[in-house]
């Protein structure tokens, strides 16, 4: 993430297309992260941040910890997005 630029949303939009919607369903395709994957711990910072400092990224938060039990690379990646942002 060195070379990454910054963002001006936290969460990137809905998508026509459904390949690359984020909000669509878990495909049969998709492999679940492992344990390797710190996405809950990264979660709860990212908790602590919305309520303490930065409201603004509040609602991405939340929806990302309803997804919590379907966590796939995709939404990996947008939790890697929300660090863009800040």
């Amino acid at each position: 993430m060195d070379k990454s630029y910054p963002s001006k949303t936290p969460m990137v939009v809905r998508s026509l297309d459904m390949n690359k919607n984020q909000f669509r369903p878990k495909d049969e395709d998709e492999e679940l992260l492992g344990t390797e994957v710190p996405y809950l711990s990264v979660i709860r910072a990212l908790m602590y941040v919305a309520n303490c400092t930065k409201p603004d990224i509040a609602f991405v938060v939340n929806y990302k910890l309803d997804i919590a039990q379907l966590q796939t690379k995709r939404h990996w990646t947008g939790v890697k997005n929300i660090f863009i942002y800040l």
